[in-house]
């Protein structure tokens, strides 16, 4: 486990990241995604599912549902 807001990880360490529903959680998200953006390797991939304002009507979200 880590903090979202101060990665343990070295600068381009990763080629891929994913989120489902957690980054809404994280007081500092502004902050939790520069460092996301900083440990992901230049080209790197960020995929993600979190809460909006729209987020019961996507397709994915009623499955779970």
């Amino acid at each position: 486990m880590a903090d979202a807001e101060r990665l343990p990880f070295e600068d381009a360490r990763f080629d891929a990241a994913v989120e489902f529903g957690i980054l809404h959680h994280v007081p500092g998200w502004r902050t939790a995604l520069v460092e996301l953006a900083r440990v992901l390797k230049p080209g790197g991939h960020f995929w993600f599912e979190d809460l909006t304002s729209t987020f019961s009507e996507n397709g994915v979200t009623s499955l779970f549902l």
